[in-house]
């Protein structure tokens, strides 16, 4: 992975296990360390707060303190300047806590929360995702715009509907594929 450009693609591995501890490992053979933010619909959010507080959290500008409506404030600015309002609409009431949320608003939560951080990487795992059509349709051209600023690193249990993004593929890998 090249950090002089940026780019969207798909981690596609050979082997079975965490991705992300294989994304890392790939990463520190390659020497680097990057700091990066990571979506997983089952990690990423913390069960107990609320979807306003575990976005608030990303934003790693310290505590935001203040009234309810004051974070919500706070946070719509962040969304809308990172062009994520649109997908947390999906979500009509954050003050429900990340546990109380079906698989897909999990899962949408947990992106908008790694896109939030200002990070060269995101990697986004969005596994047997309950996203519907219309959603997908509208996450791609928000992982399109992001691809611009910084590198973001899928990892599908199905290409399916993501066919058009780029495969990123370990040396290993490629050399097995030849031989």
């Amino acid at each position: 992975m090249d950090y002089s450009h940026k780019g969207l693609a798909r981690w596609q591995s050979s082997q079975e296990g965490n991705a992300l501890k294989q994304i890392l490992a790939w990463l520190k053979a390659q020497g680097l360390r990057p700091r990066f933010g990571h979506a997983d619909p089952q990690t990423t959010l913390l069960p107990q707060l609320s979807v306003l507080d575990n976005l608030l959290l990303a934003l790693e500008e310290g505590e935001v303190a203040g009234l309810e409506g004051e974070k919500t404030a706070v946070l719509h600015a962040h969304l809308e300047a990172q062009g994520l309002s649109g997908l947390m609409a999906w979500i009509p009431d954050w003050s429900r806590r990340a546990r109380d949320l079906g698989p897909g608003e999990q899962c949408l939560a947990a992106i908008c929360h790694a896109l939030l951080r200002s990070t060269p990487l995101t990697v986004i795992e969005l596994g047997h995702s309950a996203l519907e059509a219309l959603l997908t349709a509208q996450l791609k051209q928000v992982l399109q715009a992001k691809a611009k600023e910084r590198h973001v690193l899928l990892v599908l249990s199905s290409p399916r509907g993501w066919e058009e993004v780029e495969v990123l593929s370990t040396h290993r890998e490629r050399v097995a594929r030849v031989s």
